[in-house]
């Protein structure tokens, strides 16, 4: 959804703007933000509910240093931005790449050893089992609870 949000954007981003500003000046920055960083809304929403399910499991170290790194790597970058006197699009560069640095390196996050703790193998959890699959679901806190089909995850 929030992917399909950010390519509407940034496709039509008179949609959006319409509803706020009518300046010509801060339309035009707004236009060029919204063109630039948009696309990657979506990384930033699957990062945060890696980050939230994080803290469900109660491992919530590497989503901080992923934060963090973010945190350094958009500031290191608007701070050479403004000491070479670059474009704001720059700026807007800069916040596209903790956009995706959020959302790849919490799925990272997802590969490492906290998480691999909290997965099941479930062997032929569909009506079509095959012999050469693994089924792997990533499992909830609680034992014992079937495991809804939303936080079904399949991995070959």
């Amino acid at each position: 959804v929030v992917g399909l949000l950010g390519a509407t954007v940034t496709i039509f981003p008179n949609i959006w703007l319409n509803n706020f500003e009518s300046s010509t000046l801060i339309r035009d920055y707004a236009t060029s933000y919204l063109i630039i960083v948009a696309p990657f809304y979506c990384f930033f929403a699957a990062g945060q509910t890696l980050y939230f399910a994080s803290q469900g499991l109660g491992k919530i170290f590497y989503p901080v240093i992923v934060g963090i790194i973010r945190l350094l790597s958009v500031s290191i970058i608007c701070y050479y931005v403004t000491f070479y006197d670059l474009s704001l699009n720059f700026v807007f560069y800069g916040v596209s790449f903790g956009l995706l640095a959020t959302g790849l390196g919490l799925w990272m996050c997802m590969l490492g050893p906290d998480w691999k703790k909290q997965i099941w193998y479930i062997y032929g959890f569909f009506d079509y089992p095959k012999k050469d699959m693994e089924y792997i679901a990533i499992f909830s806190t609680q034992k014992n609870k079937k495991i809804p089909t939303t936080t079904f995850m399949l991995f070959y």
